[in-house]
């Protein structure tokens, strides 16, 4: 019966088999069993006074779930990053790329299998852990959905690492200080998810607690359990299946840009749509200063997430010199082959009908640069957001919001032409450069603005065009909102005009010499 089980494991997922015979090792086995009821006995032994059994095995339910939880969040993220550092260490990495297996099927034989033996841990606790829940009198179904959410969160949470792993490469995470970096942020993001946890603890939703509070798009999803996790769960698979297409795509293509454009606007609709649910209010809301001042600091959190979201992307979706150098190669040749050609051949040969269109080949295509592709992502935000600003109540400064939000997107597109134009450079370095010149753009302005001592009051125009507009929006004029405006249409006019020369410079430089060699 063993044997035809591992007969079938192997046939459903090669990967999975060999991972499982690699960490099931006798001394692995032992270890692992011996650690998991040496930490249970502890625990027990722990909690030693037993005035009421109820609340001790409710002290005792809690704690073990946050420790369970750490292990299978920081200590799954960390065999995940560990095995594939070795992975690339040994070179058989790309042997694995070049298996007839589907990425996908490997990488879900790695989530499976290289952190199987905390899963045996994990799971050699939960009987003590179910019994705990239930002295403490915790419904099952919350129990269940609570086991349902952190498998989710497991499987968003490793589907992330992985995907840092592929964007930074596996080389990176060898060194010290990024293993240091791994820790922090798994550090930070079970915070930030105990943090989400505590308010779904079970015992909340029997007494007044701030989630009962919980709206999207007007839907009381804090109103139960099964809202609140159901809502959470869906959410958490919809981003693991984006995330996912991006692991696919970078697996067999680590070349290729993280995101394809089409892919990107999925994500933007689906991240602006999901943020902006969590605010929409209601009309008959009276606009009081306090509320006035909420919506405000909502407003400038979301143009905060917006930008960092936005130089995710962008960095997602620019493509390297060479990418761009093909492209526009492409693109000369085309034209070439079509002044070469008669006006009868060129009508004979259907040829305007079978050459994609420059605008079909920015906004979809997978080298062309990712200018055209963010501006329609920053268009895609403005039609999701605008909307819900001019929903606001009319004393809550409605057009403060519109201009300080329409002024954060200008400046988002000026960074992504700063991004696509250091990436279009000679050198090895230009990751760097344009992760330093776009850091630049973002920080220098408004503190050179503070270390002048420029009053908004007085020179509001020059805040305008920097990333602290916010306070000088209060004292600037409608003509002051206009020549800012105009000033950031300047400058996406003029690095557009230098992104267009350098493509077309590097599309002939490529193309010169096969046109010169060519036999007359």
């Amino acid at each position: 019966m063993i044997l035809a089980l591992i007969n079938r494991l192997s046939g459903w997922n090669p990967q999975l088999f060999r991972e499982l015979k690699g960490q099931f090792k006798p001394q692995n086995l032992a270890h692992t069993i011996a650690t998991s009821l040496i930490f249970q006995g502890g625990l027990v032994l722990f909690y030693r006074e037993r005035n009421n059994w109820q609340e001790w095995w409710l002290h005792l339910f809690q704690v073990m779930s946050w420790i369970l939880l750490l292990i299978l969040l920081v200590g799954g993220v960390g065999m995940l990053i560990a095995d594939m550092a070795k992975e690339e260490r040994r070179g058989t990495l790309n042997f694995i790329r070049l298996s007839p297996e589907s990425s996908e099927s490997i990488l879900i034989g790695k989530m499976l299998g290289v952190p199987a033996l905390i899963y045996l841990g994990v799971a050699l606790a939960i009987p003590l852990h179910l019994v705990s829940a239930l002295g403490a009198g915790v419904p099952l179904s919350f129990l269940f959905s609570f086991y349902l959410l952190i498998g989710v969160a497991c499987c968003f949470f490793y589907s992330l690492a992985l995907l840092n792993i592929f964007v930074k490469g596996s080389q990176a995470w060898d060194q010290p200080q990024a293993w240091a970096g791994c820790v922090l942020t798994g550090l930070c993001t079970v915070m930030s998810l105990g943090t989400m946890f505590s308010y779904l603890h079970w015992s909340s939703f029997f007494y007044q607690s701030p989630i009962h509070e919980w709206q999207w798009f007007h839907l009381p999803i804090g109103r139960n359990v099964a809202t609140v996790h159901g809502f959470i769960i869906l959410s958490l698979c919809l981003w693991t299946y984006l995330i996912w297409n991006s692991l696919n795509r970078r697996f067999r293509s680590p070349n290729t840009t993280l995101i394809s454009k089409q892919q990107s606007y999925w994500s933007v609709a689906c991240l602006e749509m999901w943020l902006v649910g969590f605010f929409v209010i209601e009309r008959s809301t009276s606009g009081s200063n306090e509320f006035k001042g909420e919506l405000q600091v909502i407003l400038l959190a979301l143009i905060f997430i917006n930008l960092m979201w936005f130089l995710f992307l962008i960095a997602a979706l620019s493509p390297h010199r060479q990418a761009l150098q093909d492209w526009s190669r492409y693109r000369h040749k085309q034209n070439t082959d079509v002044r070469s050609q008669s006006p009868e051949e060129v009508l004979n040969s259907n040829f305007r009908l079978q050459m994609p269109s420059v605008c079909q080949d920015l906004i979809w295509g997978e080298k062309s640069p990712a200018v055209v592709a963010i501006g329609i992502n920053l268009a895609i935000t403005a039609a999701i957001y605008l909307p819900w600003i001019l929903m606001w109540p009319a004393d809550t400064g409605k057009f403060r919001a519109i201009t300080s939000f329409v002024l954060s997107l200008s400046l988002i597109l000026i960074y992504s032409l700063i991004a696509q134009l250091m990436l279009l450079l000679k050198t090895k370095k230009r990751a760097m450069l344009a992760f330093n010149a776009v850091a630049f753009a973002i920080l220098a302005p408004p503190l050179l603005l503070i270390l002048l001592s420029i009053d908004p009051k007085v020179q509001s125009v020059v805040w305008l065009l920097s990333t602290g507009a916010w306070p000088a929006l209060q004292y600037a004029s409608a003509m002051s909102v206009f020549l800012a405006f105009l000033g950031q249409l300047t400058v996406i006019s003029l690095l557009s005009l230098q992104l267009t020369r350098q493509l077309r410079k590097a599309g002939e430089s490529a193309s010169k010499p096969l046109l010169t060699s060519s036999p007359s």
